[in-house]
């Protein structure tokens, strides 16, 4: 089966069974990340067991550990996998409570 192609917003997704990859995820700002994986699910349907907020959560980790210089060759684009690890989901999980903290701190009173 032939991967299919899609585009949102500027960047492009590849389609797979198993999974879907954003090409260059990093372009997203980080305040548009939760709309691109809404619309995402949107486009895929029920295809994907993983929801739109797993998909963001992987995205943010992505992007911050590109930002702070780890691991620059894998993280540009995002393997969004249907399969992906336990272990890799709560990692996921803590950096975006990680960002999300870091925002938090960062906002003005």
């Amino acid at each position: 089966m032939k991967p299919e192609k899609i585009e949102i917003n500027g960047i492009k997704c590849t389609l797979r069974p198993d999974m879907i990859t954003v090409k260059y995820s990093y372009t997203i700002d980080y305040k548009d990340i939760s709309r691109f994986c809404e619309k995402l699910k949107v486009l895929t349907g029920s295809t994907y067991k993983r929801s739109a907020k797993s998909w963001t959560k992987e995205i943010v980790a992505h992007n911050m550990l590109l930002h702070a210089g780890f691991f620059v060759s894998h993280v540009a684009d995002t393997d969004l996998d249907e399969n992906e690890k336990k272990y890799r989901l709560l990692c996921y999980d803590i950096m975006y409570r990680l960002h999300r903290f870091w925002e938090w701190l960062g906002e003005e009173d």
